[in-house]
């Protein structure tokens, strides 16, 4: 999907593993800002929505394994 794609918390919940009531915890937590409104459903771009997700998951890969993805020291 491009990643300028218009996506309301709906349509991000079926295209990323992630869910409704979370891209509400993310807008409300001042992560996600909405780049418009569809109707009274704020709208988000995808590409936020999904380096939102990926970095989320990073994180808590990362905090389940601390060793894991370490940097190598120079």
């Amino acid at each position: 999907m491009n990643r300028d794609a218009l996506v309301t918390a709906t349509e991000a919940s079926m295209l990323l593993p992630i869910s409704v009531q979370l891209v509400s915890i993310w807008k409300a937590k001042g992560k996600l800002t909405p780049a418009g409104m569809r109707g009274r459903s704020p709208v988000y771009r995808y590409g936020d929505v999904s380096d939102l997700e990926r970095d989320m998951a990073l994180a808590a890969a990362k905090a389940r394994n601390p060793r894991a993805r370490r940097p190598v020291a120079a």
